[in-house]
């Protein structure tokens, strides 16, 4: 029983990275740092995200203490990034492939950059 727990929360934890990631990697094209304030904003702005700065300070916390996130320099107001990129893009990855549970979902409408395009143009 505390086992299934367990790895529910973990699975809700990866889910949530997952949504992050991909928010990060579809409205920040070509940046892989950001500040603690910029990433509080999109973390914010992520579905089922805490409602409270002092939560969603935590939880930011939370991903650089479990070694997720990774200061860029030594201050502390140094930018934050994923530890790899390709750990950033997996995720990323993985958020956009979560929604899409089976054929009728392909083309659901995702927004890159400034455009809309439909999760199976990404593909092709």
């Amino acid at each position: 029983m505390l086992k299934s727990k367990l790895f529910r929360l973990r699975l809700c934890y990866i889910d949530f990275l997952s949504r992050l990631a991909l928010k990060l990697f579809l409205e920040s094209a070509n940046k892989d740092a950001w500040t603690d304030e910029e990433l509080a904003a999109h973390i914010a702005a992520v579905p089922g995200a805490p409602r409270s700065q002092d939560k969603i300070d935590d939880l930011s916390g939370k991903f650089v203490e479990n070694g997720i996130l990774v200061q860029e320099g030594k201050e502390e107001t140094s930018p934050l990034r994923f530890i790899h990129l390709t750990f950033q893009e997996f995720l990323a990855a993985r958020g956009l492939a979560k929604p899409i549970e089976g054929p009728e979902k392909w083309n659901t409408k995702v927004k890159v950059g400034t455009q809309q395009v439909t999760t199976q143009d990404l593909i092709d």
